[in-house]
């Protein structure tokens, strides 16, 4: 439900921007969200999914954490396969061994890395598009798009010959 509100608040505001409003003249229904703190409650619910998705991605990617110790620790032979000794170190109580290490503390520290990196990019993402006058794009097909070149301005150090050369 409150992915719904979010895209619908979204497209509204896509819809807001093509008409060329400034934020003052958005008319806001009684039910909706004020314009100023729908920035806000977005960039955190972005930084929440963003700290979920890391402590997902370090999650499933432990074994290959405990795969990289063992392989650098001093308990694998250096005249054998070291790769396949620590693999074998690595998964020899089952294949719940390597995961065992993940507690709460390290679920909290992963959410905490991630979404605070996630809530101070996107702050700053907002703040230098508000203080260079454009919309930030964080979805969708504007990503994708080709942006036009501006004119190229040719230092008069060079001759005729060479400024024709480079425009061409």
């Amino acid at each position: 439900k409150s992915i719904n509100f979010f895209l619908k608040r979204t497209q509204k505001m896509e819809k807001t921007n093509s008409r060329n409003l400034s934020e003052k003249e958005i008319i806001i229904d009684e039910n909706d969200i004020p314009l100023r703190f729908e920035k806000s409650i977005l960039v955190i619910y972005r930084s929440i999914g963003l700290g979920l998705w890391g402590c997902g991605l370090r999650s499933l990617g432990m074994p290959l954490e405990k795969i990289a110790l063992e392989v650098n620790s001093g308990r694998v032979d250096g005249a054998k396969n070291q790769f396949k000794q620590a693999v074998s170190q690595v998964w020899a109580r089952g294949w719940k061994d390597p995961f065992l290490c993940i507690t709460r503390r390290s679920l909290t520290a992963w959410f905490l890395q991630y979404s605070l990196m996630g809530l101070s990019f996107q702050t700053i993402d907002w703040g230098l598009s508000s203080i260079f006058g454009i919309e930030p794009q964080i979805f969708g097909s504007g990503l994708l798009k080709k942006q036009p070149n501006d004119e190229i301005i040719i230092s008069s150090t060079f001759s005729e010959d060479q400024q024709k050369q480079q425009q061409q």
